[in-house]
C-alpha cells in the first residue's frame, strides 16, 4: 500500500513537472479571444456613435451629410467646400448655406443690419442657424427672432436686403423660407440644426460683430 502511494505521488509530480515545461515551450496551447480590430475611419464615420462628428474633423474624410428633418418646406441642398478664403465667395443660394468661406465667423447674435455672407457661412459650419429676414418685417416676427437670438447661442439673426420672403432660415445644407415668425416650423428648425454643424465649435466667443459695410 505504501509502495503503491509512493508510485502515485511521483506520477504526480512527474506530471506536475511536465506541465509546467510544456507551458514554458509553448507546447500547451490555450484558445484565446481575438483582439479586435483597430476601427477604421471610415468605419467610425459611418457608425452611429460618430454622429457627434467628431471624426469627421479627421484630414481626408469628407464632410458627413445629417440626417434631414421632417420639416415641410425644407429645401436641401448638397454643399462641396469648406475652405477658408479672404476673397468675396459667389454663392449659389441667397441667402447661402453652405461653401467656402472666410477665416473669422460671425459671432452668434441679433443684428439690426446685414452681415458678410462669408462670416455667416463659417458660423454655420459652427451649427448657427442664420436666420435672415427682409427690411420689411413686423416688429412683432422681429421681437420673436431676437428672443431666439438670445436664447440661443447657435442663433445667428441678421438683416438680408435681397431676399423676397420675409424670413429664411439658413443651415448648412437646408433652407425653409416663411412668411411668420409664430411658424411653428421655426423652432422646429432651430431644435433640430442648431448646434449640429460639420464642425463643433463656439458660435459666441471669438467671432467678428462686424455689419455689413455694403
Amino acid at each position: 500500500m505504501t509502495a503503491t502511494l509512493t508510485r502515485i505521488s511521483r506520477y504526480s509530480a512527474l506530471a506536475l513537472l511536465l506541465s509546467l515545461v510544456l507551458a514554458a515551450c509553448g507546447g500547451k496551447t490555450e484558445p484565446s479571444a481575438s483582439a479586435p480590430e483597430a476601427t477604421t475611419v471610415a468605419e467610425a464615420a459611418a457608425s452611429p456613435a460618430a454622429m457627434d462628428q467628431s471624426a469627421f474633423d479627421l484630414p481626408g474624410v469628407a464632410t458627413p451629410v445629417p440626417p434631414r428633418p421632417e420639416i415641410a418646406g425644407v429645401v436641401f441642398f448638397d454643399v462641396a467646400s469648406r475652405a477658408h478664403t479672404d476673397e468675396a465667395v459667389t454663392y449659389d443660394q441667397s441667402p447661402p448655406v453652405g461653401g467656402a468661406h472666410a477665416p473669422a465667423w460671425q459671432s452668434c447674435a441679433y443684428y439690426e443690419a446685414a452681415i458678410p455672407n462669408e462670416r455667416a457661412v463659417h458660423s454655420m459650419e459652427h451649427g448657427a442657424v442664420w436666420i435672415t429676414y427682409n427690411a420689411n418685417l413686423a416688429n412683432p416676427d422681429r421681437k420673436i427672432l431676437k428672443s431666439l437670438a438670445k436664447n440661443n447661442p447657435f442663433v445667428l439673426v441678421s438683416e438680408y436686403p435681397a431676399q423676397d420672403s420675409p424670413i429664411v432660415l439658413n443651415a448648412w445644407g437646408a433652407q425653409l423660407p416663411l412668411d411668420h415668425a409664430d411658424d411653428d416650423r421655426l423652432q422646429a428648425f432651430v431644435d433640430f440644426y442648431a448646434d449640429n454643424g460639420p464642425e463643433k465649435a463656439p458660435c459666441v466667443d471669438g467671432g467678428s460683430t462686424e455689419v455689413a459695410t455694403s
